[in-house]
């Protein structure tokens, strides 16, 4: 399930003066994942294991579990885009 294209994944950024559909490249803060039908509690797992990794000082970023609907969603802070001065940075991986 960590491989890139795996789960279903929107773009999103509270911290955006402007918020809404991120188009023509606009950089997004958050990634939302909603948890798939087939992997009931996947949301709740993996935002136990991204909270026991940034206690253990692995460089994970904050993570919320919320719901979308009736469905469960993992809200994750991008660590490769801070916010400075109102702006949004991409940083180089």
């Amino acid at each position: 399930m960590s491989l890139g294209g795996a789960q279903e994944k929107l773009a999103s950024s509270p911290a955006s003066a402007t918020p809404g559909r991120y188009l023509e490249g606009a950089p997004s803060t958050h990634i939302l994942k909603p948890e798939p039908e087939q992997w009931p509690g996947l949301a709740s797992a993996e935002a136990w294991a991204l909270v026991a990794a940034s206690e253990g000082d692995a460089g994970a970023e904050a993570v919320v579990s919320d719901s979308l609907g009736s469905r469960p969603v993992l809200i994750v802070t991008r660590y490769d885009r801070p916010v400075r001065g109102g702006a949004i940075t991409r940083l180089h991986q």
